[in-house]
């Protein structure tokens, strides 16, 4: 969602989606890369939408099972782009050109 923070009313104001993504149940988890593209898991289509930091669809991966819930990106690029699949229960990958950004940092 987008919109307008009041800080007085502590409500956003002008609230509207950011953007569409589709699907009867729609979208699940998402991941970044390093161009600021938001890569967003569609439960029940099958697909990863790629939006980008304007708000529009720029590309979308198909996949070979259709109820994906997470992406990640392997930052070490063994394994490309790392999704999670409610329907058969595992974790797969698929080669993706994109670059991820880390999701968390390791602290010594």
């Amino acid at each position: 969602m987008k919109g307008t923070w009041n800080a007085e009313t502590a409500t956003i104001e002008n609230e509207a989606p950011w953007v569409e993504v589709g699907g009867p149940i729609g979208p699940d988890g998402m991941c970044l890369d390093i161009d600021g593209n938001v890569y967003v898991t569609v439960f029940d289509q099958g697909k990863i939408a790629v939006i980008s930091p304007l708000g529009k669809v720029v590309e979308t991966i198909p996949l070979p099972y259709k109820r994906p819930t997470s992406c990640i990106f392997d930052t070490t690029g063994r394994y490309g782009l790392l999704v999670t699949d409610a329907e058969k229960g595992i974790l797969f990958n698929i080669n993706h050109r994109g670059k991820g950004l880390p999701s968390f940092k390791r602290y010594k």
